[in-house]
């Protein structure tokens, strides 16, 4: 199916429902008119609640909503055993002890390539002028090759 084809084929039950939606509340609104006062007021206090009870539900997570509905009211919501809670942490101190292990890695071969270079330089033969000279620069950043 091509883009324009998905989306009228998106569009068409939600204008199905539209139009199901506008007939169900003309019906509902001509029959309003026969519905004795009495009816009226219980029906728009039954609304009241339900809307109220839905923005509730809404703002809660879903384990605490069903208690809000009044299903199951009464029963507490059961807490994961210690092991459970105390092994969530385990992949969090399993990535730190990387990090640490990379990080000491890291810094062991740098110093090791510090080491060697510095043996390099002080077990080569150089004489003392060429300590001043301005492309000694360029031969340190070269690693000291020859």
């Amino acid at each position: 199916m091509t883009s324009p084809a998905r989306a009228a084929h998106r569009a068409e039950p939600e204008s199905l429902e539209a139009r199901f939606a506008a007939r169900v509340t003309a019906r509902l609104d001509a029959g309003v008119a026969q519905t004795p006062a009495p009816i009226v007021a219980r029906l728009r206090h039954a609304r009241q609640r339900a809307v109220a009870l839905a923005r509730v539900q809404r703002h809660m997570s879903p384990v605490v909503a069903p208690a809000a509905a009044g299903i199951g009211a009464g029963m507490s919501v059961p807490c994961p055993p210690r092991w459970q809670r105390w092994g969530a942490w385990i992949p969090v101190l399993a990535l730190l002890a990387g990090v640490w292990a990379i990080a000491q890695h890291q810094q062991q071969a740098r110093l090791r390539a510090a080491a060697e270079f510095d043996a390099r330089l002080l077990t080569d033969v150089l004489p003392p002028a060429a300590y001043t000279d301005p492309g000694f620069q360029e031969f340190l950043r070269q690693g000291g090759q020859r």
